[in-house]
Parts: structure tokens; C-alpha cells; sequence
């Protein structure tokens, strides 16, 4: 997939705000071709139902859409992203909470699953 042809088949922007620029955005100015955003929805759910019903281009997480894209042709992107940092954010009230602390366990588990297979993949 070169840059030319992800542009020619009509991005589709993921943002919560419709004027707002995401990582893809700014990636894309580092590409010698101009793109032209068909349209901005609110989520990577949206933007592959929209995909998998039309010719557009969808930009999703490649690991946490997988299920949501079977059946659907996938490309790498035609240039570099920067890598995304996640984090967690609590009130420290919620540290001994029984249920929080199973929660945030598995969700460190996931982190570290995607890690191991981020690194099988490079």
C-alpha cells in the first residue's frame, strides 16, 4: 500500500471532537501526498462498520480491532507511527478496593500480553 492509494480511497478520521487531528493526522504530514478526510467519527466500531460497507479506508489499532475487522482486507499503513502510551489513573482512595485491584490486574495482563506480541511481530 503506498501513501498515494490510502489517500485516494477515503480516510476516515477517528476523533470525539470533528475538528480534532489524531496520531494518523500527524503522521500524515511527513507523507509527500495530500489527504483528504471523507469523514471524522467517534470510534474505531464506527469507523470499521463504515469500511467494511463502503470503499473508505479505515485507521484502526491493529491488535484491539481484530475481531471487529475478520473478513476485511488489511494493509499496514504507507508510513511511521509513533508509538502510543497507555496509562491508568485512579483516585488513591480506590487502592485497596478489592474489585479495582482485580481490574487494573487485568488490565496490566493485557498490556503485557500485546506487548509480547508487539515484539513477536517486529
Amino acid at each position: 500500500m503506498t501513501a498515494a492509494r490510502y489517500a485516494a480511497a477515503g480516510p476516515v478520521s477517528v476523533s470525539r471532537l470533528p475538528a480534532a487531528s489524531g496520531p494518523v493526522d500527524e503522521a500524515w504530514e511527513h507523507a509527500d501526498t495530500e489527504r483528504k478526510i471523507v469523514t471524522v467519527v467517534a470510534g474505531f466500531a464506527t469507523t470499521i462498520a463504515l469500511a467494511r460497507e463502503s470503499d473508505l479506508a479505515a485507521s484502526v489499532p491493529e491488535l484491539h480491532t481484530a475481531a471487529l475487522r475478520e473478513g476485511m482486507v488489511s494493509f499496514a499503513l504507507p508510513f511511521a507511527m509513533k508509538e502510543m502510551l497507555v496509562f491508568m489513573l485512579w483516585h488513591p482512595r480506590l487502592d485497596a478496593d478489592i474489585a479495582h485491584r482485580w481490574l487494573r490486574g487485568c488490565l496490566q495482563a493485557a498490556c503485557a500480553d500485546t506487548q509480547k506480541r508487539l515484539k513477536r511481530v517486529s
